[in-house]
């Protein structure tokens, strides 16, 4: 039960974060949203804030890799391996209308010049999703400089597309991202 609560705070912390942002939630807020008693952020978590904002955003991180992977799998070109990733995140952003595990940019962004600690942590997990399209660019038939090269740049343009969809509650640049990635891989794959 135990394990539970701290997962719940965690869970909880890391859907606020992606959405809110960190200044802009209370730990009274992760709390009460969470159920869990007043005492356990710190039992849990005697780092304070910051402590909870690192477990969050690895929490957050492994949600999306594990949804990238997911996009990937049954698809055995790469093209459509990644528009179907960029297609299921358009959906979630239509469905609910925010960043909530799609993407830490908000985490990253908030916390970059602030704690290093935490840049890490959101830099592995952005070098995280950027191996996974470069492994299925490889697998693709794509060589390996040029298959992390493109992994980087994928992993680059859905961020980017995401937050502009989200600022301007619109879908458009995600839809414009899969069909630039499209070509990218295609011209790849012809050399």
């Amino acid at each position: 039960m135990k394990s539970n609560v701290k997962q719940k705070i965690i869970e909880t912390a890391s859907e606020l974060f992606q959405i809110k942002g960190i200044g802009a939630t209370g730990l009274s807020e992760i709390l009460q949203r969470s159920g869990a008693p007043k005492g356990s952020l710190y039992y849990y978590f005697p780092g304070g804030k910051e402590a909870l904002v690192e477990a969050a955003a690895e929490n957050a991180a492994r949600i999306i890799c594990e949804k990238i992977q997911e996009g990937m799998a049954d698809e055995k070109d790469p093209v459509h391996a990644v528009q179907h990733v960029i297609e299921g995140m358009e959906k979630a952003l239509s469905r609910e209308g925010r960043l909530h595990n799609l993407s830490i940019s908000l985490i990253a962004l908030e916390t970059y010049l602030s704690d290093d600690r935490l840049r890490g942590v959101c830099h592995k997990a952005f070098l995280a999703m950027e191996r996974l399209y470069a492994e299925r660019m490889k697998l693709g038939g794509i060589p390996s400089p040029e298959a992390e090269e493109l992994g980087c740049v994928i992993q680059s343009l859905i961020e980017g597309a995401l937050i502009l969809s989200v600022t301007g509650r619109d879908n458009r640049p995600l839809r414009a991202a899969g069909m630039q990635v499209a070509w990218l891989i295609r011209r790849h794959q012809q050399g």
